[in-house]
């Protein structure tokens, strides 16, 4: 019921905006509207094998619709809301999903600007993937044929300072938000639980800073930036109970992390690189919930050539002190621990000492551009896996688009993407209207 009145007021706050926005026109008013209003409706589902008698199946149904807002009236700032509200069409008995996922104020002083309120922050030039940009957390599972999707807005104190051509920025995070992990959905072995995460208090000690000195020049474009507090992605804990029983959470770890990025272009070639170095507080703990100190560096090129263009990237990371498993005996603790272990690594990507990985995407427009055809890849060949999102975008109108596609993972035994592909492998139609 309480959403339902949430809905109601959204649309009479709707038709408020539209009936002023018509009287300034009648009136003869000729100001710009103190406002800007847009949003989409959309329908999708995902279809794919289903894990326990290979038969295809619906893995997500849902309707969806964005409200944005965006107040400009003010001369020293303006503000921005972007409101989801999400059913899922597989329950029939599931609520409405009410999801604020950016709602922040800007204010502008000079050389200063300042943003207060959910916001959702991306560093880094690399695409896809930005091992510099540990602010906003994400859920990769998430069934969206849009990428931005699956970034997670978080509560920010962002603050920027402009001169000549660089510019400061200064995050403070006071509460910390995760990246999703669909941890039960793993096939825990027996004697094994699983219990809600440990996440950080809200005691001031508690938060995380980052600070980043960006420079934008014509020719080259980069930033260094510094970041103190918990990574969104967290590893996994185990307490050890009596009678040959455990316990397993999600438990985030504080880090120091050093970063660097850029892009430039050569002749007809954009070139990208971002850098990244990890330093935990804490030593790396025995099954690696805290891992090790670890180098990312990403380096890429993209170039057009008519209705085509192409990204071309190579990912590689380096993990210090790298030690295989330890723990040899058959003892039920030891079993459990190799568990755990085994499942951080997956998790944290840091199953080799030194690995190497190369994404791509091709794309093309046709139809005077009214049809779009890409394929993002990504092949980590250290561990022999394999990511594939083809994917088909066709514009019937303006403002109406149907977007069909697929993602696909692949991996050999007991890989990452071998254990999510039954449950996240699918196809997928939707339908999208913006106004």
């Amino acid at each position: 019921m309480k959403q339902l009145n949430i809905l109601i007021l959204l649309l009479l706050i709707n038709i408020s905006f539209a009936q002023s926005l018509l009287d300034e026109l009648t009136s003869g008013n000729q100001q710009s509207p103190s406002y800007e209003l847009n949003g989409y409706i959309r329908s999708g589902i995902y279809a794919g094998k289903n894990p326990l008698n290979n038969k295809i199946h619906s893995k997500s149904a849902y309707a969806e619709a964005a409200l944005k807002i965006k107040v400009t009236k003010f001369d020293f700032g303006n503000a921005f809301a972007d409101i989801r509200f999400n059913k899922s069409l597989l329950n029939k008995n599931s609520e409405i999903d009410i999801n604020l996922n950016e709602a922040y104020v800007n204010v502008y002083l000079d050389n200063f600007d300042f943003r207060i309120g959910e916001q959702i922050v991306v560093w880094g030039k690399a695409d896809g993937y930005n091992p510099t940009n540990n602010i906003t957390p994400m859920n990769i599972f998430l069934f969206s044929p849009e990428e931005d999707d699956r970034r997670k807005g978080n509560f920010l104190l962002r603050g920027f300072y402009n001169f000549d051509l660089f510019r400061i920025e200064a995050i403070w995070i006071p509460v910390f938000e995760s990246s999703y992990f669909p941890l039960e959905n793993l096939s825990l072995p027996d004697k094994i639980t699983m219990k809600s995460p440990d996440h950080p208090s809200h005691d001031f000690s508690q938060s995380s800073v980052a600070v980043r000195l960006h420079y934008e020049h014509p020719d080259i474009d980069g930033s260094i930036s510094y970041f103190n507090g918990f990574l969104p992605q967290s590893g996994i804990k185990v307490n050890h109970l009596p009678d040959n029983k455990a316990e397993i959470f999600l438990s985030p770890y504080r880090s120091h992390v050093l970063g660097f990025d850029f892009s430039t272009t050569v002749g007809n070639y954009g070139l990208r690189g971002e850098f990244s170095y990890t330093i935990p507080f804490d030593d790396k703990t025995l099954t690696e919930s805290t891992p090790g100190k670890q180098l990312e560096y990403i380096v890429g090129v993209d170039f057009e050539r008519g209705d085509w263009s192409f990204i071309f990237q190579y990912l590689g990371k380096y993990v210090n002190d790298f030690n295989k498993p330890i723990f040899f005996s058959y003892e039920f603790s030891n079993l459990i621990n190799n568990y755990v272990l085994n499942m951080n690594r997956l998790i944290l990507s840091t199953t080799d000492e030194i690995s190497h990985s190369v994404s791509f995407r091709p794309s093309v427009k046709l139809l005077n551009e009214t049809l779009s055809i890409e394929l993002l890849g990504q092949a980590k060949l250290t561990s022999s896996e394999l990511f594939l999102k083809p994917k088909i975008i066709y514009d019937i109108t303006d403002d109406l688009e149907v977007t069909c596609g697929a993602q696909l993972f692949f991996g050999d035994d007991n890989t990452l993407y071998d254990k999510i592909s039954k449950t996240s492998s699918a196809l997928f139609l939707e339908v999208k209207a913006s106004f």
